[in-house]
């Protein structure tokens, strides 16, 4: 899209008194192989008409450049989980090869463990699976994904967490590093990190806007001592 950067500025009586408008002309605002539209736009007058650079030539910001960075060394420590357990239909038919359970988890050190979510891996505890209770994708040092078949660990319904282990190679694993939740501080930014259903990495904003709440989990129960945010986050299913 081009501008012109032509404008036309109009002044007419309105109920006695004088309304002035600004209109800016917009050429070859949509084109297509066979007509070109042109567009008007009014604004009031006095309101400054902005020149947008070509995208090349933006740079980014120095918050944006922190927020680039930190999403890119942190997404490899961010794994999509999915129970291996398949949702039958009536009469044991197999609806078809979805999981029961799928959401994300965070690498917690090169020995192949993962923490997620109990609701995320409950089908397969219910089923008492223990090997191969689920799948986890993780991304290799090349960009590459991969499924590995998880062990678990250990549980807590109560919590809603659940760990798991993967016999990974250690170019698979790269643990998320941790931080202290004590020393957070209502206003701090938050950058969630999510790969849910294993379409690709996501990132959203927020900041912390509580602490020590008390929280219901997925499963119904309370969980105390809880961070809140305003930050968008997918909880799995």
């Amino acid at each position: 899209m081009r501008h012109n950067g032509a404008c036309r500025t109009k002044r007419r009586v309105v109920a006695g008194r004088v309304a002035t408008t600004t209109t800016m002309r917009t050429h070859t605002c949509f084109a297509s192989s066979t007509r070109t539209w042109r567009r008007r736009t009014v604004v009031p007058a006095g309101l400054a008409l902005l020149q947008v650079r070509p995208r090349q030539s933006w740079a980014l910001l120095p918050q944006e450049e922190s927020m680039v960075a930190l999403f890119e060394t942190n997404t490899r420590g961010v794994a999509n989980v999915f129970d291996a357990t398949l949702i039958n239909g009536n009469r044991g038919q197999k609806l078809a090869d979805e999981a029961e359970g799928n959401g994300s988890g965070c690498v917690w050190d090169e020995d192949g463990h993962v923490v997620t979510n109990y609701h995320v891996v409950g089908g397969a505890i219910a089923a008492k699976k223990t090997y191969g209770a689920a799948q986890v994708v993780l991304q290799g040092e090349d960009g590459d994904s991969k499924a590995f078949p998880a062990t678990l660990v250990g549980a807590d319904r109560r919590k809603d967490v659940a760990v798991l282990r993967v016999d990974a190679p250690k170019s698979f694993l790269k643990p998320l590093m941790r931080g202290d939740s004590t020393a957070l501080r209502v206003g701090q930014q938050v950058l969630a990190i999510g790969n849910p259903f294993g379409f690709d990495h996501t990132l959203t904003t927020g900041v912390v806007s509580g602490l020590n709440r008390e929280i219901q989990s997925q499963l119904g129960s309370n969980i105390g001592g809880g961070i809140q945010t305003d930050a968008s986050i997918n909880p799995g299913r």
